[in-house]
C-alpha cells in the first residue's frame, strides 16, 4: 500500500478504494451489459453497412439504458428504505 492509501485507509477504517463505492444490482449489471453489446452490433452494422444490424444495436442499447434505469430506481429505493 502507498503512504497516501494506508493514511486513508487508518483514518477511516476502509481503503481508499473502496470510500464511496456502492455495489451494483442485477438490472444495473445487465444494463450496462445490453448497452455494450448494442453498441457493439451497432458499430459492427455500420462498418459493414447492415443497417438491420446497426438498427439492432441502437434498441439493444436504449433496452439496456431502460434496464439500467429500472436497477437505479429500485436501489434508490432501497436506500431510502434504510433511512
Amino acid at each position: 500500500m502507498s503512504g497516501s492509501r494506508q493514511a486513508a485507509s487508518s483514518s477511516s477504517g476502509l481503503d481508499a478504494s473502496t470510500q464511496g463505492v456502492t455495489a451494483m444490482n442485477k438490472d444495473q449489471v445487465q444494463g450496462n451489459l445490453k448497452q455494450a453489446e448494442g453498441a457493439i452490433k451497432e458499430m459492427t452494422g455500420k462498418i459493414i453497412g447492415n443497417k438491420t444490424l446497426e438498427e439492432k444495436g441502437k434498441l439493444e442499447k436504449h433496452a439496456g439504458k431502460v434496464q439500467e434505469s429500472y436497477g437505479d430506481m429500485k436501489s434508490n429505493i432501497k436506500k431510502e428504505k434504510q433511512y
